[in-house]
């Protein structure tokens, strides 16, 4: 009898009538699916995004490229019918891709195809993907004071003083986007923009000649609000006749330099995420509030001037600098940021400290401790000869967290 051929053949191989043996389930070389045009698709979009960032390319176009982002699902859907046949077609489908892409952004906004730009629905951009200019102005008219209130936006501004005399209460010179307002109710008047909708409100915030020039009335005494944003703000007010000052911060940088303040001045000064330097020129009197975020706050103080401070500062640190021959009642209630007081040596200086936190509290040499309250670093403490000079610095530490407070001379 024959033998039998074992049923123990190897995996995924069958015999063949000549006893050879052969693969049954050989791999086939995979369908090319259009890598080439995918990567091209990337590389393009890298180099397009990069040359937006240089200024090379109109940020308007981004817009006008969005509007036509149905294009990209049909090039897709040809990218997979037709490259698992050729892949050089794959590859001329992702050149023509990023050709009308690049196009889009060149002309696009030359053709108006960026205004009135939508994604399912929702305007892409309030102000059409455009940079406005505009000039607004209101006259004096008359009164004899003002209440100015401004509030801004992502672009860069800068306030200051117009020539003294001018019939003008304030004059702005903006390029922007939406559209800005300006409203008046007899001394009353109010700078902004109207309200934005759309899914890239600020497309154009990455132009460099987006900008805001407002001067107002230096001889006009003006109470002055500002509610900044994440734009730079430069309020140069040292021109101005200021009666009152509020500034709430943003995420922007703020530089504000105060005119020479005498008699009853109130600043109230909110800082947060921005960075937030002030300058208070010599031989000024005023009272400022200033409540801390986690920017960092630098104060100068001028010589010759009478200044009461409170500040409540949080996570940014404080840097404050006390000019020569100046009287200044200082009121710190900290936060987990850094304090640094500079005092000038022409003057007394008293520290009262009712709180230490646990962060270090550091007190200049020659200090002499005139009272102990709970514990070493609470008491209070006075420079030789504190009662009878003739300038004097007090400062007082209401409250203290985990930030290091530093007096020095």
């Amino acid at each position: 009898m024959p033998k039998r051929k074992s049923q123990h053949l190897h995996a995924g191989k069958k015999w063949h009538p000549n006893g050879s043996m052969s693969t049954s389930a050989a791999r086939q070389p995979p369908a090319r699916t259009g890598r080439c045009s995918g990567r091209l698709f990337w590389l393009a979009s890298g180099v397009v995004w990069l040359l937006g960032n240089l200024g090379l390319l109109p940020t308007d176009g981004y817009v006008a490229l969005i509007r036509f982002w149905p294009l990209l699902l049909i090039a897709v859907g040809i990218d997979i019918i037709f490259t698992r046949r050729s892949a050089i077609l794959g590859g001329l489908i992702g050149a023509a891709v990023v050709a009308i892409s690049l196009g889009l952004v060149i002309i696009g906004p030359s053709l108006g195809l960026d205004d009135n730009a939508r994604l399912f629905g929702m305007p892409l951009s309030a102000s059409g993907g455009r940079l406005h200019e505009t000039h607004l102005s209101t006259g004096v008219n008359g009164v004899d004071s003002a209440d100015v209130s401004l509030e801004l936006g992502w672009e860069p501004v800068s306030v200051y003083g117009l020539s003294s005399g001018s019939d003008l209460l304030l004059e702005a010179d903006m390029v922007h986007s939406g559209e800005m307002v300006l409203d008046r109710s007899g001394s009353n008047v109010l700078l902004s923009r109207q309200a934005e909708v759309g899914l890239l409100v600020e497309p154009q915030r990455f132009l460099s000649d987006a900008k805001w020039d407002i001067g107002l009335n230096p001889d006009v005494p003006t109470a002055l609000y500002v509610s900044a944003r994440s734009g730079s703000a430069d309020l140069n007010l040292s021109d101005l006749t200021l009666t009152g000052l509020e500034v709430d911060g943003g995420s922007g940088s703020i530089d504000l330099y105060l005119p020479p303040t005498q008699g009853d001045f109130n600043a109230d000064l909110d800082i947060h995420s921005g960075s937030f330097d002030m300058v208070v020129p010599e031989q000024s009197t005023a009272d400022l509030y200033v409540s801390g975020g986690s920017g960092s706050f630098e104060l100068e103080i001028g010589s010759g001037s009478s200044i009461s401070l409170y500040a409540d500062t949080a996570s940014g640190s404080s840097d404050i600098v006390i000019g020569q021959s100046s009287d200044v009642a200082l009121d710190l209630d900290t936060g987990s940021g850094s304090v640094n007081v500079d005092v000038p040596s022409d003057v007394g200086l008293r520290v009262e400290a009712w709180d230490d936190g646990s962060g270090s509290l550091n007190l200049p040499g020659g200090m002499q401790l005139i009272e102990s309250y709970d514990d070493e670093d609470t008491g209070l403490w006075e420079s030789e000869g504190f009662d009878n000079a003739e300038h004097q610095v007090v400062i007082t530490v209401s409250s203290a967290a985990s930030g290091s407070i530093n007096i020095n001379r």
